[in-house]
């Protein structure tokens, strides 16, 4: 009976690993995609929607992968010990809430987009423009809303 339970516990340690070794290779290769944008080629809007359609990934299991490479920002991360930095997050947060309106929110502006923002606080559209996932119709829709907010948020910082 004990080896049956050791030539179990061995064969299933050897499955675990080959997993683990199998999941770190998958996360590398996502990390390349989001990296090289490799779904636009082939005509997704997003890495989301690629491996859901290519590749029957479930949306769950995308978002802890994209969360593991870094390509998402859970909101619990969306944090500051710094009070100013916190002050602009939450004001940043309460204007994309505002502005989502019964949509998800990151349709409006993700956590790692809103995080850059409020640390960079742009005073310019050439400083807007520079954001990540702030492109063209996004600073045609709120960028001027956005560089009012930024300009606000400085103003009541001095």
């Amino acid at each position: 009976m004990m080896s049956n339970a050791n030539e179990f516990n061995e064969k299933f340690k050897a499955h675990r690993m080959a997993e683990i070794e199998a999941s770190e290779e998958v996360r590398a290769m996502l990390k390349e995609a989001y990296e090289k944008k490799i779904w636009k080629e082939s005509g997704y809007r997003s890495l989301t929607e690629y491996l859901e359609s290519k590749f029957n990934y479930d949306p769950s299991e995308i978002r802890d992968h994209l969360i593991a490479i870094g390509a998402i920002l859970p909101e619990a991360q969306l944090v500051s010990e710094d009070p100013k930095l916190q002050t602009r997050i939450n004001e940043l947060k309460a204007w994309r809430k505002q502005k989502a309106a019964g949509l998800a929110a990151y349709r409006i502006m993700t956590n790692r987009t809103l995080l850059e923002l409020a640390e960079k606080l742009p005073q310019s559209r050439e400083q807007l423009a520079q954001i990540n996932g702030l492109g063209e119709k996004k600073l045609r829709d709120f960028g001027d809303e956005l560089l009012t907010l930024c300009g606000l948020l400085k103003l009541n910082e001095n």
